[in-house]
């Protein structure tokens, strides 16, 4: 479907099946989706134009660019300002482009403020811009094309992109390196690192890892640790003291399965429940006030959660049967609800295409602007007994594709 208004458009395009369901933080995997959503701010083209048509496994939006994996190919598109596509240049596109030397093996995407990484059979690449050492690779000169990392050449299985620094799980150890200034990277100091550094208690058993604007969070064990700048209360910990060292968040110790961090505020499934946090100027929070919280709070009516992601202002919910609720800010018209104007206090549904579902969603925590992907509503199981119930004559049983029969 081409969609001539290129900015804050809802756009859908097909691209194939997709595999592998999971969320690496900063990069969403899908499964068995055949067409993508966006929809947001899309100044800089970065909600591209349904080129990518078959074969896609992972998405993941920056600031104001997208990246995907195709068949183990990276493509990229959007802003392109300091090489954050890959391509080689600083020529920014509206339709998806492939990274040359990312053809293959590739399993995960994030996207940072202005720079991007992947995950290539094990190992970190990364490009953009590198200022404050965001790349990894040892020295603050940008890159239009991509880098491997000397340090985590093996074992990576997640990797998360705040604004100007990065987070990457190693043999379910924490890495951090970019800017440090509020204890982004959780290694116990504000020093910023041109190198991954590791965090100084998350040292195995983590399986997921989120980057916001200033904090990290991840989980242990099935609990939640957060670190970094928390003005706002964004780390849980019912202060609003910055910390450079991960602290465990006392209400969310056990059960916790996916975690996503906005600018400034946090998001967390515990058994299938939604939990907010930190700034909600915005509404991000989903509680019904615009009151910053300090502690993780219930985000009312929602339940059988699976994933959750965040943009700057805003919060996302993804139910186990498909169904996509949006709340925070829509000045960006980044809840995909129809409207570009104000704010959302609680959840609101977002309605896949008539017959379709949502299978995962994308997020943008530096950014304004949202990847998701649909699939089509699976057709009932091929079962001999499709219902049974018991009337006046009795039993009544319903077979597919067979006559009713009744029997006294």
């Amino acid at each position: 479907m081409q969609i001539t208004d290129l900015t804050y458009r809802l756009r859908a395009f097909t691209i194939g099946t997709i595999v592998a369901m999971g969320l690496a933080v900063g990069s969403t995997q899908t499964s068995q989706a055949d067409t993508v959503y966006a929809w947001g701010h899309n100044g800089s083209g970065q909600l591209g134009d349904g080129t990518l048509t078959d074969g896609v496994t992972a998405i993941a939006a920056g600031n104001a660019h997208s990246l995907a994996i195709q068949n183990g190919a990276v493509y990229a598109w959007g802003h392109n300002g300091i090489g954050q596509l890959g391509d080689g240049t600083n020529t920014s596109r509206s339709t998806p482009v492939a990274i040359s030397t990312l053809t293959g093996g590739a399993t995960a995407v994030a996207a940072g403020g202005y720079h991007s990484l992947a995950i290539k059979n094990g190992a970190l690449y990364a490009w953009g811009y590198n200022e404050y050492g965001q790349l990894g690779d040892g020295t603050n000169t940008d890159r239009t094309t991509p880098v491997a990392n000397s340090t985590l050449t093996n074992g990576v299985t997640a990797i998360a992109a705040g604004f100007n620094y990065c987070l990457a799980i190693q043999n379910g150890a924490v890495y951090g390196w970019g800017t440090n200034g509020h204890g982004n990277l959780g290694d116990g100091t504000t020093t910023n690192r041109l190198t991954p550094a590791p965090t100084s208690i998350l040292t195995g058993g983590v399986t997921a890892i989120a980057a916001g604007g200033n904090h990290g969070l991840a989980i242990q064990n099935g609990a939640l640790y957060a670190w970094g700048y928390n003005g706002w209360g964004q780390l849980g910990d019912g202060t609003t003291t910055t910390r450079t060292s991960p602290v465990a968040i006392g209400t969310l110790t056990s059960g916790v399965t996916a975690i996503a961090a906005g600018g400034s505020h946090s998001l967390a499934i515990q058994n299938g429940a939604v939990y907010a946090w930190g700034y909600n100027f915005d509404g991000q929070l989903g509680d019904d006030t615009t009151t910053n919280r300090p502690t993780p709070t219930l985000v009312g009516g929602l339940s059988n959660i699976v994933d959750v992601a965040a943009t700057n202002y805003a919060s996302y919910a993804l139910s186990v049967d498909g169904r996509l609720w949006s709340w925070g800010s829509n000045f960006d018209g980044q809840l995909g609800v129809g409207a570009i104007d104000g704010i959302q206090l609680t959840p609101a549904e977002v309605l896949a295409p008539m017959g379709y579902r949502f299978t995962s969603i994308g997020d943008s925590s530096n950014g304004a602007h949202v990847l998701a992907t649909i699939a089509p509503i699976p057709e009932p199981t091929s079962i001999a007994l499709a219902a049974i119930g018991a009337g006046s004559l009795g039993l009544i049983a319903l077979r597919r594709r067979k006559k009713v029969r009744c029997r006294r």
